[in-house]
């Protein structure tokens, strides 16, 4: 890779890290996770409707994997954002 896109590279993820790293961050990011199916199995029997649903857990998981999130971590999380959404029915 080229320095510039290096460059661009190392800047977007620190642009992510810093967004996601705060405490609202983190708070946006569960929500996003319990919006966009990474609470849920991810079967539909309409495939274009499972499909959508894919495309909206991919959009999760590519900003978790530009904060370099474990499994461990993304564990946590996970149970977090479950927390999170059950709450929001209470």
């Amino acid at each position: 890779m080229a320095k510039a896109k290096v460059g661009m590279r190392d800047k977007r993820i620190s642009d992510y890290q810093d967004t996601f790293g705060t405490a609202e961050g983190q708070r946006v990011l569960l929500d996003m996770m319990s919006a966009h199916g990474m609470l849920s199995p991810g079967f539909h029997k309409d495939p274009i409707e499972m499909a959508r649903m894919a495309g909206e857990r991919n959009v999760v998981v590519r900003i978790l994997s530009l904060l370099n999130v474990d499994m461990k971590q993304m564990k946590k999380m996970v149970e977090e954002a479950h927390e999170l959404a059950k709450a929001e029915f209470i």
